[in-house]
């Protein structure tokens, strides 16, 4: 197949790099975004084979046309944060390679605002704070009609309750804080203390911004079993393991 995107497709750590996204896809795993799966970071391939250096190898893949990517960076970010995918060519090479059926993934149309990417704790702390902007008619407001400013331990406050609830316990740290206020998904206030406090401190207090209100964090799926994940983890660059749905290691 010397005109076939496998031809010098990606070996990393013996997992074959095409294989693995389409079957990733496949098994409706991933990243979501506009109705397909399969989407990844450089740091969940890097997860998957156990080693660092996925984002080079990534990079060199969609400059061979094997895979596609897309910025999911915050609105104005400085830099980019690429998610990959694989090609629809390439994967449908991975498909004939193993004698399977190649299913397009056509773009879909059931997400609605900017989808982006945010490491765990900015996405919970946005999260509380969209919480607090759709219910801030429900306390007494820190500032006389904008009822939404929550403190740090409002809205660690609120994540506990929905841990009694449901038992998933989500947490932000003061770096997450800081993080989303700096890219201007939130903001951040400083009030004067109450009346009789035993401080002179401001009392910090934060709220969602426009631009927080109108992003969406992309949300992982676990895939289908048999999990790529658990797949790609099980294979070594010695070809040993194999899997057929992860495409044939290339010399």
């Amino acid at each position: 197949m010397p005109d076939s995107p496998l031809a010098k497709s990606s070996v990393f750590r013996g997992v074959h790099l095409l294989g693995y996204l389409r079957s990733l896809a496949q098994r409706g795993g991933g990243y979501e975004l506009r109705g397909a799966f399969g989407w990844v970071t450089a740091a969940d391939v890097a997860n998957a084979a156990g080693v660092h250096g996925a984002g080079d190898e990534l990079r060199s893949a969609f400059q061979r046309g094997e895979l596609v990517r897309e910025d999911v960076s915050v609105p104005d970010a400085s830099t980019p944060v690429w998610i990959y995918r694989a090609a629809d060519e390439a994967a449908r090479a991975v498909a004939e390679l193993n004698d399977e059926k190649h299913a397009v993934a056509r773009p879909g149309h059931g997400q609605h605002g900017c989808r982006v990417y945010l490491r765990p704790g900015q996405a919970v702390a946005l999260d509380a704070m969209r919480h607090a902007f759709h219910n801030s008619t429900s306390r007494r407001p820190r500032v006389r009609g904008e009822p939404e400013w929550r403190t740090c331990r409002e809205l660690s406050g609120w994540l506990r309750d929905e841990a009694d609830r449901t038992g998933v316990e989500r947490i932000f740290m003061s770096d997450d804080l800081a993080w989303v206020v700096r890219n201007c998904l939130a903001e951040r206030r400083e009030l004067p203390p109450p009346p009789n406090s035993f401080t002179s401190a401001p009392v910090v207090v934060y709220r969602l911004t426009v631009t927080g209100a109108a992003v969406h964090p992309l949300v992982w799926h676990q895939a289908k079993e048999p999990d790529a994940f658990a797949i790609a983890a099980a294979l070594r660059d010695d070809g040993r393991n194999h899997h057929p749905a992860m495409g044939s290691p290339v010399p």
